[in-house]
This record gives C-alpha cells, structure tokens and sequence, in this order.
C-alpha cells in the first residue's frame, strides 16, 4: 500500500475512482488549498479522503462552520468496494493524522453519528470525542448548538 496525497494532475484517476464526482468540483477544492490522502494498491487508487483546515460545509448539520486553527475536516472518505474490509482507510487516517499533528494540528472534526462504518473506524484510529454539534429546529426557528466537554477544551 502506498498513501500519499492526491495530486491536480490525477483528477481523472479520482473520478475513475468515483465516477459520481465532479471534475470541476475537484478542481476547485484543490484551488481551495484542500487536500485529498489516497491509497493505492498495485498503483491503483483505491481509497480516498478529502480534507479542509479553513471551512466545511456539513450536509449533516445543514451548514458551514469555520474551523479553529487547530482543527481539521476530513470527509467524503471512501474505498473502492472491492477492497474494503482490509483496514485501508485506517492505515490512510494514520498516515493523515501524523501528516496534520506535525504541521501543529490537534483536533479532527467528525459529525456523522448514525453511520456506524465511520464511528467504528474512529475508535480504531483512536480518536476521542471533545464535543457534540448539532441543532433543533421548529418551524421557521432554528436553534444551533455546539457543546465542548470541559476538559476537551484544555487539550
């Protein structure tokens, strides 16, 4: 397995990967300063993850939030079908991880709680949950809330 990051150039490599994407879309998030960490096996792409520092939009939350300075948004993480169940995506997150904490990051942001796929390879990769984020909403009011666990917070 090789894990490094997506290059611009490797745009149509991606969207052979996933044929739903966008080229355009892709091209704009590296215009954007995001990166995307890929696995290849045999010189295939067969695992990806695009990752932001600055903002994210969270279809979840049904909004964008702005990220600490320290904080990282990994998402639309994803492994070829045929290759899944062979630990790539942790191998991949560890490699990112290490790739983050030495440019001085501290936090990953993850939102979805009901995929259960995503929150098994969470505790496998060893992170720890600091908050909840989330809103109510009840007619035209919307009420947004982001809850910090006291220590989390301090480090």
């Amino acid at each position: 397995m090789d894990v490094g990051l997506l290059k611009e150039t490797e745009i149509d490599e991606y969207v052979g990967l996933r044929p739903e994407a966008d080229p355009a879309a892709v091209r704009r998030r590296f215009a954007g300063g995001q990166l995307c960490f890929a696995v290849r096996h045999q010189e295939r792409l067969v695992s990806v993850v695009w990752v932001t520092t600055r903002r994210a939009w969270i279809d979840y939350l049904d909004r964008e939030i702005l990220l600490a300075g320290d904080e990282v948004y990994p998402y639309e993480s994803f492994t070829a079908p045929d290759m899944r169940g062979q630990n790539l995506a942790s191998v991949r997150s560890t490699r990112m991880q290490q790739h983050f904490k030495d440019a001085g990051y501290r936090r990953f942001i993850v939102v979805t709680p009901e995929n259960t796929p995503s929150l098994r390879h969470t505790v496998k990769v060893c992170y720890r949950p600091f908050g909840v984020m989330g809103y109510i909403k009840l007619g035209p009011w919307r009420y947004d809330f982001c809850r910090v666990r006291p220590r989390a917070a301090s480090g």
